[in-house]
């Protein structure tokens, strides 16, 4: 079998595949101003979850039969769920004043669920002079070196203190620039040579047959947001890339509602809907990720909670 170029070994990212299933929890700014992508203004005092139950988002992850689950740990808000030396904008300034992500990868270790981190290079919040695409066009986004440094100390800080983590996501890399890319996935190769980082390729091309090296190189593997693998021959793992071969497996990224943060009385899918896509994601040979969002109280809703109790039962009896 060929190896490739890629830095994990396929032994590595094969076993990454074998977990099949994982989700997602977004909770943040955007959770109490409802803006997708918050302009960070919200006073850490309006962030207020006071029935916060972290153990909670973990047991949904279980009872769903997840093998890994991904915290939003910083979005497009800037605002920060762990006590962070580099910005005063983090969850210690709210009135509960608890270590979010420290609470979230205790819980999951005690479940034997692999703890995963999410970061988002685009910051509303914590310019440091860049201009976000809130400030100009998508493609004309850019990041300081300031701001560069910014991330890449929070990301060696949640790695320090949170480590071993299974996989860190880094959404809108764009924004960083090739260079800074690099310079960041060999920064958290080095300090955590285990992790399975990865840039999200976001919605362009977004059934995986193509790959956009400008916006998302180097990543280990490549994700497919809100859309399922292309239905011909199915996900393709292996690709050239800048005239070397690399074997990069796929990850389906869906979400439980129509948006990724919690909103009032959105629709959530159905059981069919969530398990046509799961078994679709893992016939054309790729993993499944599937968003849930905690309310504003800090909880998972009953319903959900439940949907996810039904979707495990679901996907046991088309496996056995």
């Amino acid at each position: 079998m060929k190896q490739g170029n890629q830095r994990l070994s396929i032994a590595q990212l094969n076993a990454w595949r074998q977990q099949k299933f994982g989700l997602f929890l977004h909770f943040g700014t955007s959770t109490y101003d409802g803006i997708e992508m918050s302009p960070g203004t919200i006073s850490p005092a309006e962030i207020n979850p006071t029935q916060l139950d972290v153990k909670q988002w973990v047991q949904a992850g279980k009872i769903a039969g997840a093998r890994y689950i991904i915290l939003t740990v910083k979005h497009v808000g800037g605002f920060c769920l762990w006590p962070t030396a580099y910005t005063p904008y983090h969850v210690m300034h709210t009135p509960i004043a608890r270590d979010i992500v420290g609470e979230f990868c205790a819980e999951c270790r005690k479940e034997n669920i692999a703890p995963c981190l999410y970061y988002c290079s685009w910051d509303n919040h914590n310019l440091f002079g860049s201009k976000t695409p809130s400030m100009t066009k998508w493609e004309d986004a850019f990041v300081t070196q300031a701001y560069f440094d910014f991330q890449k100390n929070q990301i060696m800080e949640l790695l320090d203190r949170y480590a071993p983590i299974a996989e860190l996501w880094i959404d809108i890399p764009h924004v960083l620039g090739r260079n800074y890319r690099t310079l960041l996935y060999d920064a958290i190769a080095q300090k955590s040579p285990e992790t399975v980082i990865v840039y999200n390729h976001g919605l362009s091309m977004c059934d995986g047959s193509v790959f956009n090296v400008a916006k998302a190189w180097p990543t280990d593997i490549i994700t497919i947001e809100k859309n399922l693998p292309q239905s011909t021959g199915g996900y393709a793992p292996w690709r050239e890339i800048e005239e070397k071969e690399y074997y990069m497996p796929g990850e389906v990224v869906e979400t439980l509602t129509d948006g990724w943060f919690y909103l009032p009385n959105e629709k959530t899918r159905t059981l069919a809907e969530l398990l046509g896509m799961y078994l679709v994601a893992q016939a054309r040979g790729c993993n499944f990720v599937l968003n849930i969002a905690p309310n504003q109280e800090g909880i998972i809703a009953k319903e959900q909670f439940a949907l996810l109790a039904q979707l495990q039962t679901e996907i046991q009896r088309f496996e056995k």
